[in-house]
């Protein structure tokens, strides 16, 4: 895991499990190890690699996602495991904005991170003008981002994370899936540091919330109806919203048909992507 602060540790959200790979996670390896249907030589050599475990600089003291997966093979359980907690991450991710002075975000290994960047400007305004300087700067996930400040977010705010953790365990409704399909694009857009990828994700966001039965006859009517719907307290302040969602909504739907190529796109991908899930 990346970007997750250690305070409160050990953790649940959804069907992931934040941990630090300490004894105690050594010793319920062991555990699970001793019931091994396998002959003794072998319980000794894979009671013999988790001890090493506790010495190994990949995991000893580090923090850990861990989530149950049924499968037929390694390859396919990894696979659906980080899918899992890619969905978690994003789902986290999103209300990571809530928490005061936050500027950090969750990130499986592989995930761009912070980097620093340096910008030589040179500006050219006239003879009078003309101006030289260097902007450094630090962009993508900055700290550690805490998951006793998101649930005391939660408590004094009702944030609506413990109900999205709650959908998270499954098993979901047709309108629960909807909304953390919502939640897990609007994530990604709130990690992503380049402005024109968040606004694509944040639409498709949007769109699978708003705009979720699929039909395509007058989205623009569609969308100003329900997202007046959803945003005004009275009547006349949904007529307001309606109204004025006039100017934008035809450049929505416009971005809606790169929406609709990528959604396909990815929906091919996890669909030949791995095995499907044994019952």
């Amino acid at each position: 895991m990346n970007g997750l602060a250690i305070d409160g540790l050990p953790s649940r959200v959804g069907n992931a499990e934040f941990v630090i790979f300490d004894d105690q996670q050594r010793k319920q390896f062991l555990a699970a190890i001793a019931e091994h249907n396998v002959d003794e030589e072998q319980k000794n050599l894979r009671q013999q690699l988790v001890n090493e475990l506790g010495q190994d600089e990949d995991f000893a003291n580090h923090i850990f996602a861990a989530t149950d997966i049924n499968a037929v093979e390694g390859g396919t359980a990894e696979f659906l495991a980080c899918k899992e907690l890619r969905l978690t991450i994003d789902v986290i991710n999103f209300f990571a904005d809530l928490i005061p002075y936050n500027f950090a975000f969750l990130g499986l290994p592989g995930d761009a991170g912070s980097v620093k960047i340096a910008v030589l400007q040179l500006i050219i305004e006239g003879s009078e003008k003309e101006s030289l300087f260097i902007n450094r700067k630090r962009i993508g996930s900055l700290g550690q981002l805490s998951l006793v400040k998101l649930q005391q977010e939660e408590s004094s705010k009702e944030t609506g994370f413990a109900k999205a953790s709650s959908f998270l365990k499954g098993p979901q409704n047709k309108l629960q899936e909807q909304v953390i399909a919502s939640l897990q694009w609007a994530g990604r857009a709130t990690a992503e540091v380049r402005k024109e990828e968040a606004f694509l994700l944040f639409a498709i966001a949007l769109e699978s919330i708003v705009l979720a039965d699929g039909n395509l006859q007058e989205l623009t009517y569609r969308l100003r109806g329900r997202v007046a719907h959803l945003l005004g307290k009275s009547l006349s302040d949904r007529k307001d919203i309606s109204t004025t969602q006039c100017a934008i909504s035809t450049t929505f739907v416009q971005r809606l048909c790169t929406v609709a190529i990528t959604r396909s796109q990815m929906n091919v991908w996890v669909q030949f992507g791995g095995l499907p899930r044994l019952s």
